[in-house]
C-alpha cells in the first residue's frame, strides 16, 4: 500500500513538474514571439489584446495559436492566427506564405498571410501569421453526421439520410476541383512575385528535399526506395495547382459552406495525381505510440477501425473519377511517393508539436507504408530500427 502511494505521488510529481516546465517554455516562447511581431508589423507598441496566444489546434507538425493584439496598426481588428512549425527545412515557411497569398490572390479560399518569421532556436519556432479562417474543422462534423445518419433511418427517412452522406463526400471533391483548376500560369506568377522560383514547387525539387532528409537522418535502408523514384519519373501532360495533404481535417466549413483549406507545407504544382496519391495512403495510418494500448488490444481495435478508415477514404476517390479519370501509372507513381515521404518524415518526426500524437511513427503503421510501396514498386525497404 505504502509503495503504491509512493508510485502514484511520484507520477504526479512528475506530471506536475512536466506542467510547469511546459508553462515556462510557453511564457518564453510568447515573450519571443511578441517582440518578433512588433519588428515584423513595424509595431513597438503592439501588445496581446486581452491575454497571451492560446493554441487552437495542434497538428502532426504544427501549433495554431489564437492571435488577438492591440496597437498592431492596420491588423488590429482582424482576427488572425499564427502558426508555429517544427520545420527542417528553414525554406518551407517562405513557401507556404507564397502559395497561400498567390491562391488568396486569385480567390482561393486559403487563409491569407500576414507576416512570418524564422524564430529563435530553443526558444520560438518559425512561424506564419495569417488571417483567421471562419468555421470548423470538417472532421470534427463527422460524429453529428453519423447521428443525423442514423436518426433519419429510425424515422424512415433513410433516403435523406443517403442525400445527406453524398452531400458529406461531395463538398471535399468539388473543393479539390476547383483547386486544381485554379490557372498554374497565374499562381506561378504570383509566386514570383513574392520572391520565389515556381520550381520549388515542382516535383523535383520535391525529391531533392525528400533526399536530403535521407542522408542527413543516415535513413541508408530507405536510400533505394528514393532511387525508383528517380529512375522512374513520369512525364508531365499537366499539372495543376496540389495541396499535398488533402482530407477532411484540413478543410474548414461553416454554415455558408467552405471558409478555407489549410495547411500548405506540403504544396506543389505537379500533376493531380500527386493529391489523389496522398488520398490512397491514409489508411495506413495507426494508433500513435503515446497512446497506451498493448497487445493485442491494439490489433483488434485497428481491425474494427479499419473499415471506418476505408468508407472515410474511398468513396473520395471513386467521386473525383465522375470528373476526371486519373492516369493509374500516374497515381501509383505518387503514391509510392507519399509512402516515402510519411516514412521519412516519421523517423525525421518521432513525435508531433509538442508531444501531440502522431498516427505514423508506429512500428505497424511503418511497417503497413513499407509494404505498399514494395507492392508498388517491387522495391523493399529495410526500416531503421528506433
Amino acid at each position: 500500500m505504502g509503495s503504491d502511494s509512493r508510485e502514484v505521488e511520484s507520477v504526479g510529481s512528475a506530471d506536475a513538474i512536466s506542467a510547469a516546465r511546459s508553462a515556462e517554455r510557453s511564457q518564453v516562447r510568447n515573450e519571443a514571439l511578441l517582440e518578433s511581431l512588433r519588428e515584423l508589423l513595424h509595431a513597438p507598441d503592439l501588445e496581446w489584446a486581452n491575454e497571451p496566444p492560446r493554441p487552437i489546434a495542434e497538428g502532426a507538425e504544427s501549433i495554431v495559436l489564437d492571435l488577438a493584439l492591440r496597437n498592431a496598426g492596420g491588423w488590429s481588428g482582424d482576427p488572425l492566427v499564427v502558426r508555429l512549425l517544427q520545420a527542417d527545412d528553414p525554406n518551407q515557411l517562405e513557401r507556404e506564405a507564397a502559395v497561400q497569398g498567390a491562391l488568396a490572390e486569385c480567390g482561393f479560399p486559403a487563409p491569407l498571410p500576414v507576416a512570418w518569421g524564422r524564430g529563435q532556436p530553443g526558444t520560438l519556432e518559425p512561424f506564419l501569421i495569417m488571417e483567421r479562417v471562419s468555421g470548423r474543422v470538417m472532421i470534427s462534423l463527422l460524429p453529428a453526421l453519423v447521428v443525423s445518419f442514423l436518426a433519419l433511418g429510425v424515422v424512415g427517412l433513410g433516403a435523406f439520410g443517403l442525400l445527406l452522406g453524398v452531400g458529406w463526400y461531395l463538398l471535399p471533391v468539388r473543393l479539390q476541383r476547383r483547386l486544381h483548376g485554379v490557372p498554374v500560369e497565374a499562381i506561378k506568377r504570383a509566386v514570383a512575385k513574392r520572391g520565389l522560383d515556381p520550381i520549388e514547387f515542382g516535383v523535383a525539387a520535391w525529391l531533392g528535399r525528400l533526399g536530403s532528409q535521407i542522408e542527413r537522418l543516415a535513413l541508408d535502408g530507405l536510400a533505394p526506395g528514393l532511387q525508383w523514384l528517380g529512375t522512374n519519373r513520369l512525364g508531365e501532360k499537366e499539372v495543376v495547382v496540389c495541396h499535398g495533404d488533402y482530407w477532411v481535417g484540413n478543410i474548414m466549413v461553416s454554415r455558408r459552406g467552405v471558409t478555407g483549406l489549410i495547411d500548405w507545407s506540403n504544396a506543389a504544382i505537379a500533376p493531380p495525381e500527386y493529391d489523389l496519391g496522398w488520398n490512397r495512403v491514409q489508411d495506413a495510418g495507426d494508433f500513435p505510440p503515446d497512446l497506451q494500448l498493448s497487445e493485442p488490444w491494439r490489433s483488434r481495435l485497428s481491425a474494427l477501425l479499419q473499415p471506418i478508415v476505408w468508407i472515410a477514404v474511398l468513396p473520395h476517390r471513386w467521386l473525383y473519377r465522375l470528373f476526371r479519370s486519373p492516369d493509374i501509372k500516374a497515381l501509383d507513381y505518387y503514391t509510392a511517393y507519399h509512402c516515402l515521404r510519411i516514412l521519412v518524415w516519421s523517423y525525421a518526426r518521432q513525435h508531433a508539436a509538442d508531444g501531440a500524437p502522431n498516427p505514423w511513427t508506429s512500428k505497424r503503421a511503418r511497417t503497413l507504408v513499407a509494404a505498399r510501396f514494395a507492392h508498388i514498386t517491387g522495391v523493399e525497404l529495410e526500416l531503421p530500427q528506433r
